[in-house]
């Protein structure tokens, strides 16, 4: 298994290659306090969501001071949002995220993630 990590300053415009049992971790910047946050709109067949992990998201700020100091989030801080899907099968797809407002489930910013993902070796 391989861990194949996008952020969010990674280009959507080239497919992510996998492998059948690689993990694609995708890190998207968020701030839960605004009420805008990111959500799993589309899962292609190839991926499965993987359920988070205790302590996966970062809730500090994006600079090295921020992430660096001990305690709790500042109330308002920016962080990421982390979501982790593992590749199930081969072939091609795109995987949909939306940054918005639950209560307003057609407006927001919305992330395409084309993957490929190939047999396992």
């Amino acid at each position: 298994m391989v861990e194949v990590r996008i952020g969010p300053r990674d280009g959507d415009s080239s497919p992510v290659l996998l492998r059948v049992g690689d993990v694609l971790t995708v890190e998207v910047p968020e701030n839960r306090t605004t009420g805008y946050v990111w959500s799993v709109v589309a899962v292609p067949a190839q991926l499965a969501e993987l359920p988070p992990d205790e302590g996966v998201d970062a809730d500090a700020d994006a600079d090295a001071d921020a992430r660096a100091a001990p305690g709790p989030p500042l109330q308002g801080a920016s962080g990421l949002r982390t979501l982790r899907f593992t590749a199930q099968q081969p072939g091609a797809g795109e995987l949909l995220l939306r940054h918005g407002r639950p209560w307003q489930p057609t407006e927001g910013e919305d992330r395409v993630v084309a993957v490929r993902v190939e047999p396992a070796e």
